[in-house]
């Protein structure tokens, strides 16, 4: 009805003022891209029923964004009076009227409840001429010559059609003595469907004269009625069949949707309810009442109205847009707060079910199983005492800090080896034993002398304790060993000396209020490894902590205090060192300070053409001379043998491999997020993310591929980075001019 108003460039909510709300989820649903519709659908109008399907499908700019809606409908009937309804509540079954049998000779009326003649026949209409029959107006019994009100025709024909209403698939005969109008002697009245003159039901009266013989069109119009008659008691019959086998399987089915542990909401394509079974009225104590949505029954179980936003958000942007899954507190009828869980699924585009689940009782125990694992992880972790524990095959997934001073390794390092390479070989099988028996005595902890191995391959005596921790059936889980050190008095050799006292300080670097260092001695020269034009204006924290200036400058002032300092340092040709340092506060204040070693005249030499450095020996009381000395000792590094290399290799390349992988998919996931998103900020926004973390790669490789000794170019690396942003972005060189100036020198990887 649209043809005389021009609605170009109008709001289509503007067009349709009484749009349902739901609408604009399916409008919304197809901006993001998805295709909506329904193959059936039904709406009233001026009491009319009108069916059609429809369908919202998004159409694209070139670029593949959406630039806006188009909407289809095609009505799949013409508009029908709304049927009323009979006595059990339902609709009477329509059948098939025919014009031809309105058409034909044959005396056939329709009649309502109170005689009315609704509809007359050809030959109805002719044979009543004489009486100035209208239809709706006229009454049977008139027309047949009875003119009075109250006599006996009329009582006859009221009594008749009543049988016939009470007896659908009857037929009732109305005989009548001869009348003078020559109308037929028998009428065959029988009930049938009044969708057409808008009532549960009418009567239809055929007119047979008793002993003359119809004419051959009347006898063929008869035999006509007469098998449609038949034909749509037939039907009805299977009609009424098929009704009940449907009315069967929805009663099975809704009786085992009801018994489900869960509730279940199912919403149309404009998220407006459609059904529930029971045990979503008995989640929460509040069922969906007519016409409810689901925003207005969510909001029935919220606190305030910042919990009712809050619901409401979740469950638009959530579970209705994204069809994510959702957990929200929700207040029962009886006050009771509950954590419900709503999980969407769609219904092949017709509509969304919607998953109702109490996970108030799992969040719990979920939550008192965190607590306690975070109690066990804390008293393992902060037990004073060495705690090593093993899983049933004898793996060790966890060890305290405790444990790992005192043998020496690391908690990665205590993962990977074998239990045998911190117990000895006959200590490891005592252990075994010693398992074994708990197990058939049906004890929990067991006590054995024990000889451990620490990281540099010496052995000492301890005190071992074992307890295990059973699992649900009472079978071991996993193993706590409770380590105990056996003190072992130091032998005469071993007895410490009284070391030196210090000798005067040597200044190493003098920094500036802002860190950077102006003065950089011959005894720094030979610590550090870097001559002054190496350092000389540059930041002192990148000697100590390149990434962490405040925490490096924050610890520098706490030194003030102290008589000297322990620091790890980057050493030129050793890497990280750690040596002892004392620091007085500089004259030009900030972060100004004066570095001095408080040890020796000369603390370090390092010999640049060997892989050994010489230290000065603690115990020795001339250890201030110089390195030419013969109380120096040569302390040589071990060197590396090929399987260690082997399995550090091993190691490093596995462990390239999944961080790759990882990295890999984040790019992937951005890059899937990036085809659903039309906003060109967004995009950039993605694609910068996206393109950091491909930097990210990049270094990774670059750093992977120098500790396999595959590569040390950075230059190489900086230029192959540049050039890869440079093709992301496409930018011409008018716009965007590279200047690279890099060093050919190899960079710390540290640094990187």
């Amino acid at each position: 009805k649209l043809e005389n108003n021009d609605i170009i460039g109008v709001s289509q909510y503007e067009v349709f003022p009484s749009l349902h709300p739901g609408w604009r989820h399916v409008y919304e649903r197809a901006l993001q891209g998805q295709i909506v519709r329904s193959d059936r659908d039904a709406v009233t109008r001026d009491g009319q029923r009108i069916v059609y399907r429809w369908e919202v499908r998004p159409w694209r700019n070139v670029d593949t964004s959406v630039g806006g809606l188009m909407i289809t409908c095609e009505r799949l009937s013409s508009p029908t009076i709304i049927p009323s309804t009979s006595g059990t509540g339902k609709p009477a079954p329509a059948i098939v009227k025919p014009d031809v049998l309105w058409k034909s000779a044959l005396p056939v009326v329709a009649l309502d409840d109170e005689g009315h003649v609704l509809r007359a026949s050809a030959g109805a209409a002719q044979l009543f001429l004489s009486s100035g029959l209208q239809e709706g107006a006229t009454l049977f019994w008139h027309a047949l010559g009875e003119n009075a009100g109250g006599g006996p025709l009329q009582h006859e024909v009221l009594s008749v059609i009543e049988s016939a209403l009470r007896q659908p698939s009857t037929t009732v005969t109305l005989s009548l003595i001869a009348q003078t109008n020559n109308s037929p002697t028998h009428w065959h009245l029988t009930a049938v469907d009044g969708e057409e003159w808008g009532k549960p039901q009418v009567v239809l009266a055929v007119g047979v004269a008793a002993a003359a013989r119809v004419a051959p069109e009347a006898d063929l119009n008869g035999k006509l009625l007469s098998e449609e008659v038949e034909k749509q008691k037939l039907d009805l019959q299977a009609l009424g069949e098929k009704e009940l086998l449907c009315r069967q399987r929805e009663a099975r089915l809704r009786t085992v949707l009801d018994v489900l542990p869960a509730g279940l909401l199912v919403l149309d394509e404009r998220g407006l309810p459609i059904y529930h079974n029971q045990h979503l009225t008995t989640l929460l104590g509040r069922p969906f009442a007519d016409g409810q949505t689901v925003e207005d029954w969510l909001a029935l179980s919220c606190r305030d109205e910042k919990h009712t936003e809050e619901v409401i958000r979740q469950w638009r942007e959530g579970v209705w847009r994204l069809q994510a899954t959702r957990k929200v507190a929700l207040a029962s009828a009886d006050g009771l707060l509950k954590d419900i869980e709503m999980a969407p699924a769609s219904l092949d585009s017709t509509g969304f079910v919607i998953v109702f689940r109490d996970t108030t009782e799992s969040g719990r125990d979920t939550e008192m199983l965190r607590s306690t694992e975070a109690k066990l992880q804390t008293l393992i972790l902060e037990c004073p005492t060495p705690v090593v524990l093993s899983d049933r095959a004898g793996a060790v997934f966890e060890a305290n800090p405790a444990a790992e001073t005192l043998l020496g390794f690391s908690r990665a390092e205590l993962r990977r080896m074998p239990m045998n390479g911190w117990l000895r070989g006959d200590s490891y099988t005592a252990r075994t034993v010693a398992l074994g028996e708990m197990a058939l005595r049906g004890e929990r902890s067991a006590e054995l002398p024990v000889h451990l191995l620490s990281s540099d391959g010496s052995g000492f005596p301890a005190h071992l304790k074992l307890a295990t921790v059973p699992d649900a059936l009472g079978a071991p889980h996993f193993t706590i060993h409770f380590l105990n050190a056996t003190p072992v008095a130091p032998r005469p050799s071993e007895t410490p000396t009284a070391k030196p006292a210090p000798k005067k300080a040597i200044r190493l670097l003098k920094t500036n209020a802002h860190g950077c260092i102006e003065d950089w001695s011959a005894a720094a020269v030979d610590l550090f490894g870097y001559s002054a034009q190496e350092v000389i204006g540059r930041s002192a924290h990148l000697l100590f902590r390149a990434m962490d200036p405040t925490g490096f400058y924050a610890d520098v002032r706490k030194a003030f205090d102290e008589p000297s300092v322990s620091w790890e340092f980057f050493q030129k040709m050793a890497g990280k060192t750690e040596a002892t340092f004392s620091v007085k506060p500089g004259t030009d204040g900030g972060n100004a300070f004066t570095l001095e070693a408080p040890f020796a005249e000369e603390p370090f030499a390092f010999l640049q053409d060997t892989e050994e450095f010489l230290l000065p020996h603690a115990d020795e009381p001339n250890a201030e001379k110089s390195l030419s000395s013969p109380v120096v000792e040569q302390i040589i590094l071990p060197k590396p043998t090929s399987a260690d290399l082997k399995r550090e290799r091993l190691l490093i390349g596995e462990t390239h491999h999944r961080v790759k992988n990882h990295l890999q998919i984040i790019t992937s996931m951005l890059n899937l997020q990036l085809s659903t998103i039309s906003s060109a900020d967004a995009r950039d926004a993605l694609r910068s993310s996206q393109n950091r973390v491909r930097s990210i790669a990049a270094l990774h490789q670059h750093l992977y591929q120098i500790a396999a000794g595959e590569a040390s170019d950075f230059p190489k690396f900086a230029v192959g980075l540049v050039d890869h942003l440079r093709e992301c972005f496409a930018p011409g060189d008018s716009k965007v001019r590279v200047v690279l100036n890099i060093s050919d020198a190899p960079v710390a990887e540290e640094w990187l």
